[in-house]
């Protein structure tokens, strides 16, 4: 081989390992998606050479190539660098997908939720249960509604209407609970800086954790009052070794 192409071919196959090795969240969600033939029995290539370029995932079979865009595919010179392979890939037979990383992590989070209400079926959700489904659904609820909808297929038209039934149910709470507490705002009673103040704490990873601790609280249990609120963070921060657990009461003193 020529020291030239030697070395060219050297150097993208550094370059390939590097996009392997500091692959985004995006691409590492996807893989799991493709890799060993778990898309259709296909089976795809990561980070593959074609000509010039290096494509985010291939399928040889399908000629189809998958490309997914960060932030950097849209500063300046970057969308014209995509044209250009896009139109060489095109020229060799190859059909280019292109998604962004925020899709890909917006299918992928509907995907799993969506498989939540099959595991509690027609069964009864708890009004803790509701409020997490609507936290960690956020923004994208709506578009869960329908996803969940479409997947309740059944060829028995009685378990399809009972599923209909049960999904309206779990709607129609979502919609009690939203005007109870407004769940698409969804926090704990008390913010970072009373976290600080009650524990007589600095910022640090000790406030993230108290809050966490309180947000599940709060979708556990709902509502408490900011009296027991701060009564359950001072029995957490007491059982995490945070604060010195309260004392108690010596034997009463003897005449």
């Amino acid at each position: 081989m020529d020291p030239t192409r030697k070395q060219q071919a050297a150097t993208r196959l550094l370059r390939r390992r590097q996009l392997r090795k500091n692959a985004t969240d995006a691409e590492a969600i996807l893989w799991t998606h493709l890799r060993a033939h778990r898309f259709a029995d296909f089976k795809f290539r990561r980070q593959h050479p074609c000509g010039p370029f290096i494509i985010d995932f291939f399928c040889v079979r399908r000629k189809v190539a998958i490309e997914l865009d960060g932030g950097q595919h849209f500063e300046p010179g970057a969308e014209r660098y995509d044209e250009r392979r896009t139109a060489y890939l095109a020229a060799r037979g190859v059909t280019t997908l292109r998604f962004s990383n925020d899709v890909v992590r917006d299918v992928s989070r509907l995907v799993g939720l969506h498989l939540r209400f099959h595991g509690y079926g027609e069964g009864d959700w708890t009004d803790s249960a509701v409020r997490r489904y609507v936290r960690d659904a956020g923004p994208l609820l709506t578009r869960l509604h329908v996803l969940t909808r479409a997947d309740c297929t059944t060829r028995n038209r009685g378990k399809a209407a009972r599923l209909a039934r049960a999904y309206d149910g779990l709607e129609q709470r979502i919609a009690e609970l939203s005007e109870q507490e407004e769940l698409d705002r969804l926090r704990p009673e008390l913010d970072g800086n009373e976290i600080m103040r009650i524990l007589s704490v600095p910022p640090g990873p000790v406030v993230g954790r108290a809050y966490d601790f309180l947000l599940e609280l709060r979708i556990n249990q709902g509502e408490l009052g900011a009296e027991r609120v701060t009564q359950e963070l001072l029995d957490w921060a007491a059982a995490e070794g945070i604060i010195p657990p309260p004392e108690s009461p010596g034997p009463p003193d003897e005449d």
